[in-house]
């Protein structure tokens, strides 16, 4: 029995310098736990460090004094993991706003929130996407090919919203998406280049009502006195010529420059005026035809019954003669 216990000492011994010699402890200088040649304050070789606690929240400190410095906490009330700074001198940092809480949950991340409900909630601040490079994005997926992205092109200094289905990073290239241009605020609808304008878009655009709010030198100077209406004889040699109506692009035109709606519509408005102008003409000439004809209808009819009187005093006459 004696002997048994002497062997449990002598293993124990052994046992207790075997650690010892693992760590080291000195007084002051750095202090090592697995390792006898620490290179910093505390440094845990190949091993984990817990701390516990019967309270529910526990924390690792970082601080020039009391009021200022870091912590990381874990708050076991509401499973939450908060990493961030602060300069108070309570122990609460579960609590302190200026820190990054990870929910064990749900795996939610907060800035400046202990509490998100989202993914990632940043309370009452900003999030700024930096880098070295000309362009910077958040994309949003289902997959690697699908998905939506917002990014700015630093090159072209364009905000570019929109959707895709490519796997490439270039998403400032892509023609799905709506642009915003830094220096002029013109917005793109699938193109980064409006032309000079405040929008542009490639492609087609559907409305139930469009409204061109101001435009000057509207064509109701086509009924002031002095207008120089042409003549239809103008009007045909014109066309003749030129293959299309005066102050209307031609077809040629068009086709290279397009055209603007409030424009073209003032230019066929005019010549729907110069057009009512030339038919009031045409109806006063007619009226006055009209009234011609009726003029001489009526005299052919008095004509008519003086022949027709006449016929009948020379029918008279003869009879009265036999």
């Amino acid at each position: 029995m004696k002997k048994t216990i002497k062997i449990a000492v002598i293993a124990m011994m052994g046992l207790s310098l075997k650690v010892k010699a693992q760590n080291t402890l000195p007084n002051d200088g750095n202090v090592g736990i697995g390792t006898l040649t620490p290179i910093d304050k505390l440094q845990i070789q190949e091993g984990n460090l817990r701390i516990y606690g019967l309270n529910t929240s526990r924390y690792l400190r970082f601080t020039e004094s009391r009021l200022q410095g870091a912590f990381i906490n874990y708050d076991g009330s509401k499973n939450v993991l908060n990493i961030g700074v602060n300069n108070v001198s309570s122990n609460d940092a579960s609590n302190d706003n200026n820190s990054i809480s990870i929910s064990r949950g749900t795996g939610n991340v907060g800035i400046g929130t202990t509490g998100p409900i989202d993914k990632l909630q940043i309370q009452e601040g900003n999030l700024r996407i930096y880098g070295l490079n000309t362009s910077r994005y958040l994309r949003f997926t289902e997959s690697r090919l699908q998905g939506a992205f917002i990014n700015y092109d630093g090159s072209k200094n364009v905000l570019n919203i929109g959707v895709n289905n490519v796997s490439s990073n270039d998403v400032s290239n892509d023609n799905n998406s709506i642009s915003i241009s830094r220096g002029t605020g013109n917005v793109g609808i699938k193109t980064n280049d409006t032309k000079g304008f405040e929008l542009g878009v490639n492609g087609k655009i559907a409305a139930n009502e469009v409204k061109v709010a101001i435009y000057p030198n509207w064509p109701d100077f086509v009924f002031y006195d002095n207008y120089n209406l042409p003549t239809l004889k103008e009007v045909e040699s014109h066309i003749k010529e030129k293959g299309h109506l005066k102050d209307i692009p031609s077809a040629e035109e068009i086709e290279k420059n397009g055209f603007f709606l409030g424009e073209m519509n003032s230019k066929l408005l005019q010549k729907i005026e110069e057009l009512t102008l030339y038919t009031i003409v045409q109806e006063k000439k007619l009226k006055t035809q009209e009234k011609k004809f009726d003029e001489q209808n009526y005299k052919i009819e008095n004509q008519q019954k003086e022949i027709d009187e006449l016929k009948s005093l020379v029918q008279k006459l003869i009879k009265d003669k036999n």
